[in-house]
């Protein structure tokens, strides 16, 4: 059996020093016809667009795809991890996931419009967590909005990674027992559903491929919203140069070539 080896060791995004979609993809194919991908995963998190072309990367793939969380896995990392056919974390490591976010330049309409992209996108990625975990949507929506932090003893309690063991001591307390008396410190959205995650102890379902392109559709409807705002911008930027000119002509040759 053939194993090809990926790692996400960095910001997740398009810009200086991060893991962008196009590079993960490129490496993703250079691997070539493997049976088995292991992806090291330590990142906080960082664009969800570039994050959902990694997810969908790694839905798509025929291989089987076993993510190792080493570190932490935050934001737009912790559904990318998803991805995998299974997920193993070390107990010291962490898992945060919390709704989208994004900035956005305007006024009203558009500050509602990319609300509604926010919203189909969270309640979509709360999706893909209760799809891997077992538990409901409306479980993993209401966890989210207070920021949800869980151990790797917490996360492997609810069935949906596999823990990685570290060197201790004999007669040292279960990862299950840790992870059950340390969720009393959570949010009461996220105490609910982590305690019915670990009252079930079900291993993770299988991958919800539906689900990717799902998130597809409203990635390219928010990469539309997106591109509508900056031509927007820019026509208003363009029209003011031309209305506060004293020299029409001379903007007209600056913005020509702009």
């Amino acid at each position: 059996m053939s194993v090809g080896t990926l790692a996400i060791r960095s910001d997740i995004g398009n810009y200086d020093g991060s893991m962008s979609d196009s590079k993960f993809i490129s490496q993703l194919e250079a691997l070539g016809d493997v049976d088995e991908i292991q992806l090291f995963v330590n990142s906080y998190g960082g664009s969800v667009f570039a994050a959902t072309t990694i997810y969908q990367s790694l839905v798509r793939h025929p291989a089987t795809v076993n993510v190792v969380i080493e570190g932490l896995c935050a934001s737009a990392a912790s559904f990318v991890a998803m991805a995998g056919d299974t997920i193993s974390i070390a107990a010291s490591s962490f898992f945060m996931a919390h709704p989208a976010q994004s900035g956005v330049i305007g006024d009203s309409r558009d500050m509602r419009r990319q609300a509604d992209v926010l919203d189909q996108l969270t309640d979509t990625i709360a999706g893909i967590y209760a799809s891997r975990s077992g538990g409901s949507k409306a479980d993993w929506l209401a966890a989210l909005q207070d920021e949800l932090w869980l151990s790797g003893s917490e996360l492997a309690a609810t069935g949906i990674a596999t823990l990685i063991p570290n060197k201790g001591p004999v007669g040292e307390p279960s990862a299950m027992a840790k992870a059950a008396s340390s969720v009393a410190n959570r949010s009461s959205a996220g105490r609910a559903m982590v305690n019915r995650l670990i009252a079930g102890r079900g291993k993770a379902r299988p991958i919800d491929r539906s689900l990717a392109a799902t998130l597809a559709s409203y990635s390219n409807r928010a990469d539309t919203v997106r591109q509508n705002e900056i031509e927007s911008g820019r026509q208003a930027n363009r029209a003011a140069i031309m209305a506060n000119s004293h020299s029409p002509s001379q903007a007209a040759r600056y913005l020509q070539w702009s």
